[in-house]
């Protein structure tokens, strides 16, 4: 759900530089938008040594990514990226230490 219409996430791999939003502006036509977002130095820098998912959309806007595996002994945090402001905000989930 992207602003209430129907949208899909794909992230660029091997490692993730990119992320791809395609949205559906009309179902009866079945035309989609595209739009890319290309991640930070800092979000490509962190995202070049742990492997991410996007595990959903939070409101505004908002893509939730989150480690595929526990880093012991790291802490363990998921990842808000704003799709309009470009920003990661990072929260960290205690009592998920590897």
């Amino acid at each position: 759900n992207y602003k209430g219409k129907l949208g899909a996430l794909q992230l660029s791999y091997p490692r993730p530089r990119r992320l791809e939003l395609r949205v559906l502006e009309d179902a009866v036509k079945c035309k989609w938008s595209k739009t890319t977002y290309t991640f930070s130095f800092f979000a490509r820098k962190f995202f070049n040594r742990t492997d991410i998912a996007i595990v959903g959309m939070a409101g505004k806007g908002e893509v939730v990514l989150s480690p595929i595996c526990l880093s012991d002994p790291l802490p363990f945090y998921i990842y808000y990226y704003n799709l309009e402001s470009d920003r990661f905000t990072r929260v960290r989930i205690q009592g998920l230490e590897g």
